[in-house]
């Protein structure tokens, strides 16, 4: 067949039902799984370039997830050893939940071994990473306290993979892989004066493609998980100014790809009665699973919001799974049903999570007050309160557009002002830079619980997302901020939404930076002709 024969069905079959599924509310990826699902029941199977889409599209994805890592995050006990106590307590109850199954006389599950139920509870005690960044990225939160610290445990989770594909497989690193680590460092030395002098247009898009692969590659020839490579040159490269630009170059194509990850899953499922039942006793276990994220989280002293959104989007089954259940397949420690019962278990936990997600901040709201009875006395020093109210100014996001912001409102009127931003890393970098930037999350109650807009007689939303100004909109009403709220809208439907919200002026992006254009070009005009000058 040629690729354009495979190409058609396979991208119509994804374009409509994410749009049923967007149409429906529900996030486009469960219209791509449910594509995945109807392609194999009509026939049609995973064929090596849909594979290497999908290869391409985790591995652009870890690579995007490094240019915004910090190694800091990872060296946090309540992440590394938060992580590493998750894993253990899941493997065990689901690995004590299998030597259980195996004593019913279902087909797929008799007379497994110990072994084989270690195997398999440790398989899910992992959460999806693709699932948890697409989350973020869609909520606009990818720099929010909650979605580092859920980074940092897949992080650590990828690890825990690597270690164990690496001892399964019978292969052991290279002893060139010692080599990988002056190497990565005079790889990023050079590639640090390429950014510098790649400009801003497709060569900056080309090399963001030409880094992930090279650091695959240059792990998978030592014998070490490729995708890991991506992750850790991309971590190396998050200092550099032009990582966050490289990051937004990528997005499209890393969406565009991760569409054939997600049919890859649906096509890999060829379901019995037997492996749907299985699969639905563990997405039983699933809520196990999540509390036990927040208790662990709560335990580590992190505010009862802050562990609950971060649980939340951990909620759901790894396609780390998938890759476990080929191994083993291939090793005949496990049966072909048991392809199907991951496939449909990473699926099904997908479809459970993703709603769950959509309305996380209500759902907390819901049960904020019996969740606040898990919180621990102590609190960590991102919690302390935030005097917002002792400045005239108060601009939330601070990106480029903020910034510029604090700089014109200074340069003008020598105003007070104060920016908050939700990457305590990016506030750190401003604040170094002579802004008065601190950090926090717009959108989470918890942060406007620490301070209080008191004096406050402006506020300008420039946060990237609409769900986040629409909150933070919200949130000062209810705290009886009576000022203006100015914020800027991408699309024109959006500014009705932020008025409805309580934003009194609501300008648009594009229009406004053309009017903004003209208004600065005014002096090169004659009077009465209109004819530029010179």
């Amino acid at each position: 067949m040629q690729p354009i024969e495979w190409i058609a069905p396979f991208t119509l079959a994804a374009f409509f039902c994410g749009f049923l599924a967007h149409r429906l509310g529900l996030p486009a990826l469960i219209g791509f799984l449910g594509a995945g699902f109807l392609l194999g029941a009509l026939g049609y199977d995973i064929n090596p370039t849909l594979s290497t889409f999908a290869d391409i599209g985790v591995t652009l994805l870890l690579f995007a997830i490094g240019l915004k890592l910090h190694v800091s995050d990872l060296l946090r006990p309540s992440i590394w050893a938060g992580s590493s106590l998750h894993a253990l307590i899941i493997s065990g109850i689901m690995s004590a939940l299998f030597a259980l199954l195996s004593l019913i006389p279902l087909t797929i599950t008799d007379s497994m071994s110990l072994s084989t139920c270690l195997l398999i509870g440790f398989a899910l005690s992992f959460s999806s990473t693709v699932f948890t960044v697409k989350v973020h990225e869609t909520k606009g939160t990818g720099s929010a306290s909650h979605a580092r610290i859920a980074i940092g445990f897949l992080i650590m989770q990828d690890i825990f993979a690597v270690i164990f594909l690496a001892t399964a497989k019978g292969v052991t690193p290279s002893p060139w892989a010692l080599c990988l680590i002056p190497g990565l460092f005079a790889f990023r030395y050079l590639i640090f004066h390429i950014m510098d002098r790649v400009g801003h247009g497709e060569l900056l898009v080309l090399l963001g493609w030409l880094i992930p692969i090279i650091g695959f590659i240059s792990f998978e020839f030592v014998h070490v998980k490729g995708d890991l490579g991506a992750l850790i040159i991309g971590a190396l490269l998050a200092n550099h100014r032009k990582a966050g630009e490289m990051a937004k170059s990528l997005l499209s194509f890393k969406d565009l790809f991760l569409v054939g990850f997600f049919l890859t899953i649906g096509l890999q499922a060829e379901p019995t009665w037997s492996a749907f039942f299985i699969s639905i006793l563990i997405i039983l276990m699933l809520p196990i699973k999540t509390i036990l994220y927040y208790i662990i989280l709560i335990i580590f002293k992190h505010r009862p919001r802050t562990s609950f959104l971060s649980s939340l989007s951990l909620a759901s089954y790894s396609e780390f799974g998938l890759i476990i259940a080929s191994l083993a397949y291939s090793q005949n420690w496990l049966s072909d049903q048991w392809l199907a019962v991951f496939a449909l278990t990473v699926a099904i936990s997908f479809v459970v999570a993703a709603p769950l997600n959509t309305s996380a901040l209500s759902i907390f709201e819901h049960w904020k007050d019996k969740l606040e009875n898990w919180q621990h006395s102590q609190r960590l020093p991102e919690d302390i309160p935030i005097p917002i109210g002792d400045y005239k100014v108060v601009i939330f996001g601070m990106g480029g557009i903020g910034i510029t912001c604090y700089d014109q409102l200074k340069q003008r009127y020598g105003a007070e002002i104060i920016g908050v931003d939700n990457d305590p890393q990016h506030a750190k970098r401003q604040s170094r830079a002579g802004r008065h930037v601190v950090s926090g999350d717009a959108s989470d109650a918890d942060f406007w619980e620490r301070c209080d807009p008191g004096q406050t007689q402006l506020v300008l939303l420039c946060l990237p997302k609409l769900p986040s100004m629409i909150e933070a909109a919200k949130q000062l009403r209810r705290r009886g901020y009576t000022g203006p709220i100015a914020a800027l809208a991408r699309f024109e439907d959006d500014r009705e939404k932020l008025k409805k919200a309580g934003v009194d002026h609501a300008y648009g992006l594009y229009q406004e930076a053309g009017i903004g254009l003209v208004d600065s070009m005014e002096h090169c005009l004659i009077p009465n002709d209109g004819y530029p000058l010179g």
